[in-house]
């Protein structure tokens, strides 16, 4: 028997924006970033809300 995964998490690099697609809990969730420090801050928040 094998363990099932808690997230799966893919990411899409490009220059100016990267995307995100998470599916948590049978959910999934889709949302693009700016490719900056100020983007990469926002998908900090986006994947681990507090």
């Amino acid at each position: 028997m094998s363990a099932q995964p808690q997230a799966i998490l893919g990411i899409d690099i490009a220059k100016q924006t990267f995307q995100v697609a998470l599916f948590y809990h049978e959910k999934f969730k889709h949302k693009a970033f700016e490719n900056n420090s100020k983007g990469f801050d926002s998908h900090l928040s986006y994947v681990n809300p507090k």
